[in-house]
């Protein structure tokens, strides 16, 4: 493959100013960027590969970038997170080999790699960054868990124990890590999501949302969502109607935490551990 080393950087790069601006402007990332970065990635696939490969990784991106269309339609991600997605379908249809060989059976499109580290982080951040908040909330007797969920994690706890002992001797450590992780945060979230939403959002008048806000649905009357048929992504349309409504402040998830960071360090354990993490007998 041609071009592994400047694919790759490039690649970091790339991601690193995504990164700065989602963090440092308000989640605003400057169009111009996105598209040099996507016409970049396109470029540089289209030098580095045979036509094989060039029309492997259009699919691939294809296929991520649809999936990415409809998870921000939903408002579940940003408009910046499925460009940078798109692009690095682009550059790293496959690993550069100059960071070694994948020790596993199957070889995944780096894109659902950089996914998987990517969540898995995420995870990670939002159980210890929201922990402080929910043990507080909890002893002031702020958070009443519904006993169904109660029985719903401690079934969930059972498998998860019943998986540990039955198969663990067969499978790579890193794995085990991966699953405990993702069985941890799917607990966590089970308990406390009713909680960790809320801390998410805040209450604004109509003038100071923005197009591509996410509004909170679940906290807002009923009757309204229902009525108007709003969708949880707010664009031109949506903008002018909540202008229109009676309503004095809407919920609206402005608290969420920045996501092409991690994208950004879930790239960079792609590169440098490939599979490791994701497959049951990679070691």
């Amino acid at each position: 493959m041609e071009f592994e080393l400047l694919r790759a950087a490039f690649a970091i790069a790339g991601c690193a100013a995504l990164s700065y601006f989602d963090i440092f402007n308000r989640r605003n990332v400057p169009d111009r960027l996105l598209q040099a970065f996507l016409a970049v990635s396109f470029l540089l696939c289209v030098i580095s590969f045979s036509i094989e490969i060039i029309a492997y990784s259009l699919a691939v991106a294809l296929i991520a970038g649809l999936a990415g269309f409809f998870a921000y339609k939903m408002g579940q991600v940003g408009g910046a997170d499925v460009y940078a997605i798109v692009s690095l379908s682009l550059l790293l249809p496959q690993k550069p080999g100059l960071f070694g060989q994948d020790a596993s059976f199957l070889s995944l499109p780096p894109i659902f790699t950089i996914l998987f580290y990517s969540i898995l982080i995420f995870c990670i951040y939002i159980m210890l960054s929201t922990f402080p908040a929910v043990f507080r909330a909890i002893r002031k007797g702020e958070i009443a868990i519904p006993p169904i969920r109660m029985l719903e994690a401690g079934a969930l706890a059972i498998l998860y124990a019943v998986f540990i002992l039955s198969a663990s001797q067969f499978l790579s450590p890193a794995y085990l890590l991966s699953f405990s992780i993702i069985f941890l945060f799917a607990v966590f979230f089970l308990l406390f999501g009713q909680f960790l939403k809320k801390s998410f959002i805040s209450f604004l008048p109509a003038k100071k949302i923005e197009e591509e806000d996410v509004l909170a649905l679940e906290f807002m009357e009923k009757e309204i969502v229902k009525k108007y048929s709003l969708p949880s992504l707010v664009g031109s349309r949506e903008l002018y109607l909540l202008k229109k409504l009676p309503l004095k402040q809407f919920a609206v998830y402005s608290k969420m935490p920045f996501f092409l960071p991690f994208l950004l360090l879930g790239l960079i354990l792609s590169l440098f551990f490939g599979e490791l993490f994701l497959l049951p007998f990679a070691w």
